[in-house]
């Protein structure tokens, strides 16, 4: 609309970017000309694409927990910080096995059950955060329907499961692709929430994850404590959007930028 490009998948879209031919780049005038758009925003692109693009206007981080060496590797050198808190998450677990039931972890749970009980945690979170949202409705659960259903040439979706006493307290569904367990939609039990349920959860997952061919748990952009808890790498995203010059969009865009400079300065 209006000659404006966006990501393809929206909101869900945790990665994106244009393909090009070599000696091509966002920033070329003529390249989105000829596709017909006057702007391409976007929120989630790697830095590494993001050579020649004038329009990067913030960048923001992916924390990664690389795992090739597998768990204890990765864990080793993570200092102070990961000790304390693993070690607290760890007793936080021990406690839900005691008062709760006996803990039992499954890596990819493909049932409908499941499927259906991590749509309904999702969304009580939801409700819970006063977004008036249901998690799998729509468009975007024609989308996780299709990543359920079945796998493209080296892509499949993974639901993870963390149970108490045979009932889910932590759950998560997700996409493998090339090693990369990319961390997307992650719930628990409100009920279980004392008991961090969701922090163990990607532990068991970072535990086993070599045992199915994972060497890195990508937890998408942001700095949530979990996330800064098990990373021990960052990717560099940017936002931002890439402009022809002189169009009505790139105008729009350069008073936005202009506009939110002196804020820029008066922030922490």
């Amino acid at each position: 609309r209006n000659k404006i490009a966006k990501p393809i998948g929206a909101q869900i879209n945790d990665y994106h970017g244009a393909i090009l031919g070599a000696g091509l780049n966002l920033g070329n005038r003529e390249l989105l000309l000829a596709c017909g758009i006057h702007a391409y925003d976007f929120n989630h692109l790697p830095m590494a694409l993001a050579s020649g693009i004038g329009g990067v206007e913030a960048v923001e981080s992916s924390p990664q927990m690389e795992l090739s060496a597998g768990y204890d590797a990765a864990t080793a050198g993570m200092g102070g910080s990961w000790k304390r808190g693993s070690s607290d998450m760890r007793r936080k677990l021990r406690k839900m096995e005691r008062e709760v039931g006996q803990l039992h972890f499954v890596f990819d749970d493909r049932s409908n059950a499941m499927a259906k009980a991590h749509a309904e945690m999702r969304t009580v979170l939801y409700r819970e955060m006063r977004l008036n949202s249901v998690f799998g409705e729509g468009w975007e659960g024609d989308v996780i329907d299709l990543l359920r259903a079945g796998t493209g040439s080296g892509l499949s979706s993974v639901t993870s499961v963390l149970t108490a006493d045979g009932e889910p307290v932590a759950m998560h569904f997700g996409l493998i692709s090339r090693g990369v367990l990319h961390w997307w939609f992650p719930a628990y039990a409100l009920r279980a929430n004392r008991y961090s349920p969701g922090l163990g959860l990607i532990d068991y997952c970072a535990r086993e994850a070599n045992d199915h061919a994972v060497t890195l748990i990508d937890f998408g952009r942001g700095e949530e404590r979990y996330k800064r808890l098990f990373a021990n790498r960052r990717v560099a995203l940017g936002s931002g959007s890439a402009t022809c010059g002189g169009s009505s969009a790139a105008i729009v865009r350069g008073m936005k930028r202009a506009a939110l400079k002196p804020i820029e300065h008066i922030l922490p």
